[in-house]
Parts: C-alpha cells; structure tokens; sequence
C-alpha cells in the first residue's frame, strides 16, 4: 500500500489496508470529536511550459481558489453533522494547523466553514464569518513537517544513500531513462543527462499532472493517458524502492506523539465531564495524517486534498465507545472506517489500551545512527525533498 505526497504516491509500508463499512451506526451522546484534515487543493511545484493547455497561476505549492473551497465545504459537512452547533458555543472548539501556509490557510477556511457566528458574536452584521483562535501543532507532535535532513535524522539519510548506490535503483532508471528524457523534453525540462535532471523532471511532471485535474486544467494533447502512467509507474517503482527499505519503512510510525496527545484530550474531557462536547480540529499537512494512520496501524493512500478523519468518542447506555470515520471531498456521506483491534464497534478503553503502546513510536528515537558520510550527497538531499521525507526542504531549495 501506498501513501501519497500532495495527491500522489510517495509511501509504501507493510501493514494490511482496512477498508471502510458501512456509514456511522451511533446514535449516543457525542462527547468529543477529534477532526484531522489535511490542506485542500494547492499549486504545483513546477511549471513546465508545454504540460498544460493553460498556464497555471502563479502560486507554486500554494493554496488554490478550489483548494480553499474543498476546506470551507468539509467544515461545513462537519457542522451540520453537528447539529449546526445549535448546542455548542465557541468555546467548545479547539483548532490546531501544522506550521505550512497552506494547511493554515485551509484550517481557517475549514474553521469558517465549520462555525456560523450568533448575531450577537458578529463584528459585521451581515458577515456570517469571525476570526477563530488558531494554534500550531509543536514540533514533538509534527516531526515530520519540519523535514529529517541529515542534521535531523541521519538514519534515514544513510538508507537513501544505500539505495541510491543499489543495483535495483540502477536497473529502474535504466528502464525508464529513454521514455523520461523523450516526455521531459516534450514538456519543455531543460533536461541534462545527471540523474538528479532526470529525477526533478519525472517527480515535477506527475505533481503537475496531480495538481492540474485537481483543478480541471486540461494538458496538451501529447499528455496522453498512457504517457502520464508511464510516468506515473516510473515515480511509483522509485518511491516503492525507498520505502520498502527496512530502515526508510518506520517513517509509518510517525504520528505517536500525534496520537498521545489526542488520547490525552479524549482522556480529559471524559474526565472533566463539560456541559457541552469537545471538537478539536488538526489542520495538517498530508506527512502528518500519513504518520497518525501509521501510528493506528493503519496503511492507506496518503489522503488527497481536503480529506477528514474523525474520531468520535460518544457514549452509548453508560459505555463510552470511540468511532472512526472518513470524509472524501467528493462523498456526499461520511464513511466509517475499522480500527485496529477493535473491529467494527471499539470501547474507549479498548482503543486507549491498544493504542496507548504506539505513543512513544516516535521518530527521533530511531534517528540515532551515525552519518556514514561526511558531507551530503546533492541526489540523496533532492530525493528527501522529492518524496517528502523532508518537508522543510521546499523552504530553502529550489526544485526548478
């Protein structure tokens, strides 16, 4: 299974999928609701020249217009789930966003969405909308939106460089190097013959693809269905090479510290007991939720733009019970999910139990190896940055 990297595949890690049943069956108290989403629709990395049928605005990686419609609607989806919030004030709702301009922006969109101001709670009369209190997920919660460079975890940065100099990495490129340099130049890549020319190309041309039918644009005619699979399965056999790496694959267990903290909060209201329930919304780039899934045992596609996991905790005849749910963009209805050793239905003691042990999965405990070079390699830093191992990486180097 594959996760994905801003709507394409990046991840491959060996646990079993868990599919979704049927939609929700509970009908008890909510008590608290712990909704993470991920950003909406956003702009390419890299404009190449001759992809698309019309240029695109000039908003590399950042939020869309559409993009910004996907989080208002999913927080809207949320507050009619809700009951409009006729029962819960503003106080009840907690909002967190990992530190990237897109996922702020999308969380505040989504928080727009999700809560329609009283009369009384308006500056502007006429404007259903107020600003909303905003937090950043810390660091010990979204280790890897602040990348795992060399500095920061040399592990990592020793397994991309042993599978850089493997024999199966060579056989790939060789396979696919006439059709990558036919379709580069087609698209305009002032292409050369180094790898990392060769890499940038392929990894910038499936982003762009992604990000273009995310917002309608049509590509050129020589753009066909069978040269961007071509593509598409070049960067997927590439991705698949990196993350079946034994020493690569623990990125899946990221999300611990994402996990503890909202086990802590589902601990605490229950404890508290308020008067209202509880909505925490987690505003998060696509690298966290791949990390919270790993951390639940989950393997699923990274989630595409807008998406939204909820978990609900409600009490039913005196037992609390926690659900699982996912919200696509394009489903009108909200789909439960199974949790990991709980199957259809999971007691809230029997999911902090089993879940309670991948808390402390996080990932600088594996980051203790020592660099076994001295300086870094410019196609081992490239490819942390090509399939999000690094996200601070988009920061201060420049793909194209």
């Amino acid at each position: 299974m594959m996760l994905l990297r801003d709507g394409f595949p990046i991840l491959v890690i060996f646990l079993t999928f868990i599919p979704e049943i049927q939609t929700s069956l509970f009908e008890g108290k909510l008590i608290s609701a712990h909704l993470l989403c991920r950003h909406g629709s956003r702009g390419p990395y890299s404009y190449f020249s001759n992809v698309t049928q019309i240029k695109w605005n000039d908003h590399k990686q950042q939020l869309s217009v559409f993009g910004i419609r996907q989080s208002y609607d999913q927080g809207k989806y949320f507050r009619e789930r809700y009951n409009n919030f006729t029962a819960i004030p503003l106080e009840s709702i907690h909002i967190k966003s990992s530190i990237k301009d897109r996922v702020f922006q999308s969380t505040e969109a989504f928080a727009a969405g999700l809560y329609t101001p009283k009369q009384e709670e308006r500056f502007k009369k006429d404007l259903p909308w107020i600003p909303q209190q905003i937090d950043v997920i810390s660091v010990k919660h979204d280790y890897y939106i602040h990348g795992v460079s060399s500095k920061l975890c040399p592990t990592i940065y020793n397994r991309v460089t042993d599978v850089l100099n493997s024999k199966q990495f060579h056989l790939i490129l060789n396979d696919y190097k006439e059709a990558a340099n036919k379709y580069c130049r087609l698209a305009g890549f002032p292409l050369d013959s180094s790898i990392n020319s060769i890499l940038k190309c392929v990894y910038g041309m499936v982003d762009l693809i992604y990000a273009s039918k995310a917002e309608g644009i049509a590509l050129k005619e020589w753009a066909t269905n069978d040269v961007q699979n071509e593509m598409i399965d070049f960067r997927r056999k590439l991705n698949n090479l990196f993350f079946t790496n034994k020493g690569i694959s623990f990125i899946c267990k990221g999300g611990g510290p994402l996990l503890g903290l909202i086990l802590n909060e589902m601990s605490n209201t229950l404890a508290t007991a308020p008067e209202h329930p509880l909505i925490y919304v987690y505003g998060m780039h696509g690298s966290t939720m791949s990390g919270f899934y790993g951390s639940l045992g989950i393997a699923v596609k990274r989630p595409p733009f807008a998406e939204c996991t909820a978990l609900e905790v409600r009490n039913i005849n005196g037992t609390n019970y926690v659900e699982m749910l996912s919200k696509f963009y394009n489903s009108k209805s909200i789909k439960r999910m199974r949790i990991p050793q709980c199957g259809k239905t999971c007691k809230y003691d029997e999911f902090k139990r089993n879940l309670r042990p991948m808390v402390n999965a996080a990932p600088s405990k594996y980051c203790s190896e020592a660099l076994k070079v001295s300086n870094e390699d410019e196609t081992v830093r490239l490819l942390l940055t090509l399939t999000g191992l690094s996200e601070d990486e988009e920061k201060d180097y420049n793909l194209y």
